[in-house]
């Protein structure tokens, strides 16, 4: 299928264009290089200050067009997205966004967790054993973790924590469920550790068939099974 050559100065849209800096972009350009007919261009705002937007304009026997934007502010986003000059739009591409916002509900707020939290993170964890409370202070104190708090409130109403195998401990206290407060835990925690460069993994219990649904509902995708043999009565020192 022909294109049309994109019409204008890129770089009057407040973009440029750029290469790719992850394995995953690389290895989507590698790909690319090896069809013939097929052509990527990655495009990114000039401006320091949103170096996480990207546009990749895909064109081959389909043209596709993906738009990743981490920020509430669409100003600069939208200067790409009216003009012909990075984006064919004659050519009628099909345009997927993906745009991973995080929203606290009226009356709640999200805090990192402290210490003074880990006796009742302990008592709702299932894998709770003797001394397991020492286990999830260090877990606070050292990795990340969100609390959904009231606005009067000190003692979160919902959880999860960054443990060693992933996100884990996600809790939400009975009288505050049904209100989406897990799904935004856990979408506020995997955009931290998105943020600082981290894969986002997650262990959930087999039997755990809610928590499973709600992994998957924001974006999470079951990667195996791992079975855990316990030998003796957990310490920890």
């Amino acid at each position: 299928m022909e294109y049309s050559d994109s019409k204008g100065n890129v770089e009057e849209t407040g973009w440029r264009i750029t290469e790719a800096d992850d394995t995953f972009l690389k290895g989507s350009l590698r790909w690319s290089s090896l069809r013939p007919g097929i052509k990527t261009t990655l495009f990114c705002p000039i401006q320091p200050e949103w170096k996480d937007g990207l546009i990749i304009d895909v064109r081959g026997h389909v043209y596709g067009v993906s738009v990743l934007w981490p920020y509430d502010d669409f100003s600069v986003l939208s200067s790409a997205l009216r003009s012909d000059a990075i984006i064919d739009w004659q050519s009628r591409p099909k345009v997927f966004f993906g745009i991973p916002r995080t929203f606290e509900p009226e009356g709640v707020i999200f805090k990192k967790l402290n210490i003074s939290h880990a006796s009742k993170v302990n008592s709702t964890w299932p894998g709770a054993r003797q001394q397991s409370l020492k286990f999830i202070e260090d877990m606070i104190s050292i990795n990340q973790s969100v609390g959904l708090f009231t606005e009067n409130d000190s003692e979160p109403i919902s959880w999860i924590l960054e443990s060693f195998y992933g996100l884990g401990s996600l809790f939400t206290v009975m009288e505050h469920r049904l209100k989406g407060y897990g799904a935004i835990s856990v979408t506020a925690l995997a955009k931290i550790l998105g943020n600082e460069g981290k894969n986002v993994t997650a262990m959930v219990r087999e039997q755990n068939l809610s928590a499973q649904k709600l992994f998957k509902k924001v974006g999470f995708q079951p990667s195996g099974v791992l079975k855990v043999i316990q030998t003796c009565e957990n310490t920890y020192r």
